[in-house]
């Protein structure tokens, strides 16, 4: 019912993040190939369509699921939720990523938002990971979910529920100081803001 209730409040294209919170289900992949697995759900013709949307290599098709990177394992549990539903769900897939993966899922996940209009809800607790990614985070505390637009990260309502990255931190401690800087949430960016100052 709760996952109901997310689908229903985010609109079409969006990225939501949601805290205090896990998606038990899992995407059950067997150890036969990886096309095997998919024709169950889809045609081989729109397997290679998400296949293609995704930047995956077909080559991959006539592997194991145990047989393909971590990158690839997370894309393909991606083409099986596209294949078989209108929306995403990420229940910490980015953990086994390193940074430059992180990076590439990001950029698909927010083509997938503009370009495919696809809700797309994730949990995990990598608030690095969702920067300038998620739209709205919705949080569970004393069984009530409270809806938080991530429009501006320095929303300090959100940070009642998380822990407040350390750029927040430090540009807030900085504003308070008198110190003219602006809402950065990359640090290129807040280095370049000081060296400004």
């Amino acid at each position: 019912m709760e996952m109901n209730y997310y689908l229903n409040n985010i609109n079409e294209g969006e990225i939501v993040l949601i805290l205090n919170s896990s998606y038990n289900k899992q995407i059950n992949i067997s150890k036969e190939s990886i096309k095997d697995n998919l024709l169950q759900i889809a045609s081989e013709y729109r397997i290679v369509k998400v296949f293609n949307m995704l930047g995956i290599d077909k080559k991959i098709l006539s592997l194991s699921i145990k047989d393909v990177s971590n990158l690839e394992k997370t894309l393909v549990k991606i083409a099986y939720q596209l294949l078989k539903n209108k929306y995403l769900i990420l229940n910490y897939l980015d953990v086994t990523l390193n940074n430059k993966e992180k990076t590439y899922l990001k950029r698909l996940l927010n083509k997938l938002s503009h370009e495919y209009k696809i809700k797309t809800i994730i949990f995990t607790n990598d608030m690095e990971f969702c920067f300038k990614l998620v739209d709205k985070v919705f949080v569970t505390k004393d069984k009530e979910i409270k809806a938080i637009y991530f429009k501006d990260f320095y929303n300090l309502e959100l940070y009642n529920y998380i822990d407040m990255p350390n750029i927040i931190e430090f540009v807030l401690r900085s504003q308070r100081m008198g110190k003219k800087l602006d809402n950065y949430i990359e640090v290129s960016e807040l280095l370049k803001g000081i060296y400004r100052l």
